[in-house]
């Protein structure tokens, strides 16, 4: 070996083996390190040889390059491989609220299918008159004055007719 280690980014730059395994083996221990102390806080389980694989793969494509010289060489692993945790970590939760979105919106759907599926099998076995009153009630949200005068009837007979056709609908719901 007989480097120093200030010289060991410059080994790196000159493609030297010697130098190359010692940043791994660093970034390796940074990752342990890393993953062991943060994980539960980033609240997703983090493998230190994901997070060390990555940060060996950015430092080695581009970091080797930003390198000022500025600060200690360990210091500026340590950054690299605190910055990719952060973002696998970011990448990680995303995907675990995607998911999780899309399987509620799922159970969601699924539920209001079923659901439309059982009024519409209720509603089918009504008279026409129940049927058709109860959709403009209640589908379409159409107001108990309106349908009074549509049907050319007062109000409260309008009323006492949802009633007796909701009180159908339950009737063949419970079959």
């Amino acid at each position: 070996m007989g480097q120093s280690q200030s010289d060991r980014f410059a080994a790196v730059r000159r493609g030297e083996a010697w130098a190359e395994r010692e940043v791994s083996q660093l970034i390796q221990r940074f990752a342990r390190h890393a993953c062991s102390r943060v994980g539960t806080a980033l609240q997703v389980e983090l493998g230190w040889e994901d997070v060390a694989q990555e940060a060996s793969r950015r430092f080695f494509a581009t970091g080797i390059h930003q390198y000022g010289g500025t600060g200690s060489e360990e210091s500026y692993l340590y950054t690299v491989v605190k910055s990719t945790l952060i973002q696998i970590a970011r990448s990680a939760n995303r995907r675990k609220k995607r998911e999780d979105v899309a399987a509620e919106t799922e159970t969601v759907t699924h539920s209001n299918s079923q659901h439309r599926l059982d009024v519409e099998l209720i509603l089918n076995r009504l008279d026409e008159v129940c049927r058709d009153l109860l959709k403009r009630a209640f589908l379409e949200e159409v107001p108990y004055a309106t349908l009074a005068r549509d049907l050319e009837l007062a109000e409260s007979s309008v009323r006492a007719k949802v009633s007796r056709c909701v009180r159908r609908a339950r009737e063949f719901s419970s079959q």
